[in-house]
């Protein structure tokens, strides 16, 4: 299992204050000054064009009026899902997950939830937690680069509202990327949850919006139930069989096939749908039940 080589402040608590995220027009503008003159900690390629630094007042003030930068943002700070463990229950399958690559980005190391339910599959760990969100689109910018064949992020991290989090999900998702990320509720201090239409990447209608606790996620841009790294191996079991479908086909398949109306006393608007693996191979499953211990 090899890692994802990525640079660094992966490990950074959170973005230090004077922090930014600055995407440009084009490659040209990351040549000239002011952009060429600044000391920046990651540059992005294949996802935005940009990059990310520490800016003094008058970097800050250069760039914004500079006409080939798109946007100037701060640097937020992700957090991790509650993570397992997940109380599933699977039979003998022949479909395994083989030839799909799952980029797994978690905090709790659950390679053993995707290696159950897709053996196959090659899992690489993406080595980014609570931190920065510049060090997570690096690594989101990483895996666009290096993918190939069919791909899965699994990403059990969230942020608040985000533009350029949402910008490098997208380009990735342009890309070929099937990326199943979390709602976000479980991340959220105190423990009242949220909804997953005010966290990044989550809220995006181009990801697979992934809940594990019908209490504190919910909200119209949920997806469905179950744990990311569970719906990210349902999601390579159908990429073994259709290897060229897009994530948009992806995200249409778990949502026609879920369980639907098991869960009671959802908010208004929260799809009741939880993951139903069994759906994914034509063989069958003994068993289609996958939902996380708090659902």
């Amino acid at each position: 299992m090899t890692s994802l080589a990525v640079a660094a402040r992966t490990a950074a608590a959170a973005p230090a204050t004077g922090h930014y995220i600055v995407v440009l027009r084009d490659t040209a503008a990351l040549r000239r000054a002011p952009a060429n003159r600044i000391h920046r900690d990651h540059d992005y390629h294949h996802v935005l064009t940009g990059f990310s630094a520490a800016l003094s007042p008058a970097e800050l003030a250069a760039l914004r009026t500079d006409p080939g930068v798109r946007y100037v943002v701060p640097d937020g700070a992700v957090h991790p899902d509650a993570g397992g463990p997940y109380r599933s229950d699977y039979g003998a399958s022949e479909a395994t997950g083989a030839g799909v690559t799952v980029y797994l980005a978690d905090c709790h190391d659950e390679s053993d939830v995707v290696r159950r339910v897709a053996p196959a599959a090659q899992i690489v760990p993406v080595p980014v937690c609570a931190g920065p969100e510049s060090a997570v689109i690096a690594a989101i910018d990483e895996i666009t680069r290096q993918h190939q064949g069919p791909s899965v992020l699994s990403l059990g991290l969230s942020a608040g509202p985000s533009r350029a989090l949402d910008d490098a999900v997208a380009a990735s998702v342009t890309a070929g990327v099937v990326p199943v990320v979390s709602a976000g509720g479980t991340t959220i201090a105190g423990g009242a949850g949220g909804s997953a239409c005010g966290r990044s990447p989550g809220r995006s209608a181009a990801v697979i919006t992934v809940g594990v606790d019908a209490v504190r996620d919910f909200g119209t841009c949920l997806t469905l139930f179950a744990g990311t790294p569970l719906v990210a191996a349902a999601a390579a079991l159908y990429l073994e069989a259709h290897p060229t479908a897009p994530p948009a086909a992806v995200k249409a398949w778990l949502i026609a096939n879920a369980a639907t109306g098991v869960l009671h006393r959802l908010p208004t608007g929260t799809p009741n749908r939880v993951l139903n693996i069994r759906a994914a191979d034509a063989t069958g499953w003994r068993s289609p039940r996958v939902m996380e211990r708090s659902i």
